[in-house]
């Protein structure tokens, strides 16, 4: 991280690149690259993480860890709380009816059904798994509230749809089917997070990759940040006629879409949203 005393030594040129009153390098006001540590680079004149192979989520960081052997199961209906299971090989559905249930390193591959998995209870942990729906007409997980994390799912035609209080984060949402797809959806009116994840539809795909929106009930803190998004029609909907505390934050977009990158309604934030090419501001829609 760049001392503090080193801001005081910076060319004239720079000498408004200041240090926010925070102490990681996030902090720090920009005017160039070369103003922000080497874990940063600057946009919209503030320093933010840069993305790389590393970070972004993908095949090397997200799904039930290569290393690991899988125990064959069935379809699964998950009715005890507190319930922990791990390294499962999945042939079939999967049912959470109770709270707090964590499903961690294993692999779903659901072809039958309208949904892979489905979540009736609150407190559902999903982490490190694969959800495969098998290219089927079906969802990958739907309900709430639920926590995904460094989840990879694919060949379904929608990848999750969250309830109130969800959070997505650090997954890999990929090779989606049907002419309309949608990568995180929430049917939720309030505390849905979807951060740090790779969500991606095809440029010719309708549909949007994230879709926080609704015309019909208040919306309220929905933060979509620091995520890598492309494809459909809008890439990101998010905002309400009715909302409050929605943000749509240093998120970073493609350049196949059908009809604009990104859509806010009239009480969302948005700040530092910028195409991954070349690091332009997203124009809103």
């Amino acid at each position: 991280m760049r001392a503090p005393l080193l801001s005081l030594l910076l060319p004239l040129a720079l000498a408004g690149c200041l240090k926010d009153p925070v102490t990681s390098a996030e902090g720090y006001r920009c005017a160039l690259d070369g103003d922000c540590d080497e874990q940063t680079w600057c946009i919209a004149k503030r320093c933010v993480m840069r993305v790389d192979a590393a970070t972004r989520p993908g095949p090397q960081n997200t799904g039930a860890p290569h290393d690991v052997a899988l125990t064959p199961s069935g379809p699964l209906s998950l009715s005890t709380a507190g319930q922990v299971l791990e390294n499962l090989e999945v042939a079939g559905c999967v049912q959470i009816r109770a709270e707090r249930v964590t499903l961690r390193r294993s692999r779903i591959r659901c072809s039958q059904g309208f949904w892979a998995v489905q979540i009736s209870a609150a407190g559902a942990v999903l982490e490190d798994v694969e959800i495969d729906g098998t290219g089927s007409d079906s969802l990958a997980a739907i309900g709430g509230p639920v926590t995904l994390r460094r989840a990879d799912v694919h060949h379904v035609y929608r990848g999750a749809v969250l309830g109130s209080g969800s959070t997505v984060e650090a997954s890999w949402f990929h090779d989606l089917t049907g002419a309309t797809a949608q990568g995180v959806v929430a049917d939720a009116t309030h505390d849905v997070t979807v951060r740090k994840s790779s969500i991606e539809l095809g440029a010719t795909q309708h549909g949007s990759a994230v879709d926080v929106s609704t015309n019909t009930t208040r919306l309220e803190d929905v933060l979509i940040e620091a995520n890598w998004v492309q494809g459909g029609d809008f890439t990101v909907r998010a905002g309400a006629d009715d909302g409050a505390r929605i943000q749509v934050n240093d998120n970073r977009f493609g350049r196949g879409y059908l009809q604009g990158p990104l859509w806010v309604g009239p009480n969302t934030l948005h700040a530092r949203n910028v195409f991954d090419d070349d690091n332009s501001e997203v124009p809103l829609q």
